[in-house]
């Protein structure tokens, strides 16, 4: 590859790209001939054109698009200026309040029956989800993205959604992954000649192979790239990108001086552009090549740097959830006045209605009453079970929250205070600590999700389960909680290699939940052990431990609600009575069994059994 032929190619596109198209300058022109939805329309699309080289001017027009669409209820230049908030916010890396206007984009374009919007607030929410780093979130909004899209036969469209999922995984380094889906992408945009995107994947394709250690292969389609960037007239965010990349090229060439001009130009374009995501890059970059070059002190410089604005970046995302938090607050009680006075116009109204209808005749006046106690009545009513329902959740989630958090806080007490622990076990218990907190943030965002109470009305995420690796899990993360109490927690697993498909967060409640009870009512020096089996038509999990077992009696009804057992723990642990019914419950949500053997005195075995049916 000609390297001043990239060179050339790369800077020409910087003379060419300025100010506004000529398209959009001969329209403003002619504003005055408007009408108001063709005025949305105009600054809707000078919001989004300004974002790259006047951002003040860019918000101007956004307010301006804004206001026009509230006065005329022109829905559909509200949704472009919700997703043109998203857009900005994300560049600048405010993702929680990114999250929010997308998502009040996809609302609008639902309202509104277009699939189109639909499809791309589904991708853009999976941008942001990638940015944050939450992998699964991220695919999960590209694949409904991907759904809607083919089934409005939409195939040109589907290029996008495509190369964001090779993002993905190029942040996971899944390199066969991404060139998969980034070639798929690739094909489609040639197939319907467009360019910019066509400009996309080559450069991505590219830098998986610089990436993976392939600097030859990159060669190929870096010209390619390059040729389509002349033409195109791109923004600054590409033409960041772009430099950034062949800046990393020349590092992993080792052309030091090479990759510096062009992070050099990249740094440029982003300190006036103020896009946070990329300077991160180009920060990291920068101590890596001075690193490599043997300057250590610019290296430091810059690895400071990066770390002073990652923690920046963190800082104000927290800044503005509060924010958001306290304005949405703020806007709850504002829209409940409003609602009391409704209300009580509303009252007075009725109440002049039925001293007319009393003058006029007493017969119907006291029928209306009689309706309007009953309605009221059925009312109460209903808020009554709305209050019982959010108060058992709110029990729920705190109970299926303390053992997880309880590991943590042990966990946390233990590196903190003894000394003697190894790199080797402090990292053990860090790991630890990482999945409890992981599987307490995975449970609470299914509780958030819920529109009923009960436990088991959220939607499953039917995927394959290795048992084993789950049993192993277990045992990793509940063994330092064991040793508190002295107590051996084993395994022993009598089968190979085996999957079930069902819903992991499900799965792992039920696990947790009834090892936590075999801790909590073991003696002190006693056994628990963990087995895994199967028989001709089911895999099982066996929790058995050797403590004081459970009485006849109290069997029939172990997993019925609020039940509490005539044994206590034997740690001085607290005992609400909801484990057992969390376990029957989320059981029959998998189409799992749950059974209990035990007799007074020589410990319990508790059972979960998932049937073959479902083996992989």
């Amino acid at each position: 590859m000609h390297k001043t032929f990239i060179f050339l190619l790369t800077f020409w596109p910087l003379f060419l790209y300025a100010g506004l198209p000529d398209s959009l300058l001969l329209i403003k022109q002619k504003e005055h001939l408007l009408s108001d939805k063709e005025k949305a329309d105009l600054y809707n699309e000078l919001f989004k054109t300004y974002l790259d080289e006047n951002v003040d001017s860019a918000l101007y027009y956004g307010k301006l698009a804004e206001e026009l669409c509230s006065k005329t209820g022109y829905e559909k230049g509200l949704a472009s200026y919700y997703n043109n908030q998203g857009i900005y916010n994300k560049d600048i890396g405010n993702y929680y309040t990114a999250l929010l206007w997308y998502h009040k984009y996809l609302q609008m374009a639902e309202k509104l029956n277009d699939p189109k919007s639909t499809g791309a607030a589904y991708n853009n929410i999976g941008i942001v989800y990638k940015l944050q780093k939450n992998k699964s979130l991220a695919l999960d909004y590209f694949q409904r993205s991907l759904t809607i899209k083919l089934k409005n036969g939409k195939e040109k469209d589907i290029s996008s959604t495509l190369n964001n999922i090779g993002n993905v995984f190029i942040e996971e380094q899944q390199w066969d992954s991404s060139l998969h889906y980034y070639f798929k992408a690739k094909e489609i945009n040639q197939k319907y000649g467009n360019l910019k995107f066509l400009c996309v994947n080559l450069r991505n394709i590219s830098e998986v192979y610089i990436l993976r250690g392939n600097p030859d292969s990159a060669s190929v389609y870096l010209p390619k790239a390059a040729l389509l960037i002349a033409q195109i007239n791109p923004d600054k965010k590409q033409l960041c990108e772009w430099f950034n990349l062949l800046a990393l090229f020349h590092f992993k060439t080792k052309n030091f001086e090479q990759a510096l001009l062009y992070a050099d130009s990249a740094e440029q374009i982003i300190r006036k552009g103020k896009f946070k995501s990329e300077l991160l890059d180009i920060y990291k970059l920068y101590a890596d090549l001075y690193g490599e070059w043997g300057n250590y002190e610019k290296a430091f410089a810059y690895s400071k740097s990066y770390n002073l604005l990652r923690d920046s970046v963190y800082k104000e995302s927290i800044s503005v959830q509060v924010a958001d938090l306290q304005q949405s607050y703020d806007l709850r009680k504002m829209d409940a006045h409003v609602e009391q006075l409704k209300q009580q116009k509303y009252f007075f109204a009725i109440i002049a209605c039925l001293v007319a209808v009393l003058l006029l005749s007493a017969v119907y006046f006291l029928r209306k009453r009689k309706q309007t106690i009953t309605l009221l009545d059925l009312k109460n009513r209903e808020l009554r079970k709305l209050n019982e329902e959010k108060n058992e959740l709110i029990r729920l989630v705190a109970h299926d929250l303390k053992s997880p958090l309880s590991r943590v806080n042990m966990l946390s007490q233990l590196i903190l205070q003894d000394n003697d622990i190894s790199p080797e076990e402090q990292k053990q218990f860090m790991e630890i600590i990482r999945d409890t907190s992981k599987e307490s943030l995975e449970m609470i965002i299914k509780f958030l999700s819920l529109e009923k109470s009960d436990i088991v009305d959220y939607h499953l995420k039917i995927e394959p389960v290795n048992l084993q690796d789950l049993l192993h899990n277990k045992v990793k993360n509940f063994t330092p909680l064991a040793k508190e109490k002295n107590i051996l927690l084993k395994e022993n697993i009598a089968l190979n290699q085996l999957s079930v498909n069902t819903d992991l967060q499900c799965l792992r409640q039920i696990l947790s939940n009834l090892i936590s009870n075999a801790i909590k009512y073991t003696l002190p020096g006693g056994e628990i052990t963990l087995n895994l089996m199967d028989d001709d038509e089911r895999c099982i999990f066996e929790i058995h431990d050797n403590g004081p077992g459970i009485a006849e009696h109290d069997q029939k009804s172990l997993f019925t609600k609020m039940k509490v057992l005539l044994n206590k723990p034997t740690g001085g642990e607290n005992s609400t009575g909801f484990g057992l019914f969390i376990v029957k419950s989320l059981a029959d949500r998998i189409g799992a069994e749950v059974w209990v053997k035990s007799k007074q005195g020589e410990g319990a075995s508790f059972f979960v059994g998932l049937s073959k049916k479902n083996r992989k």
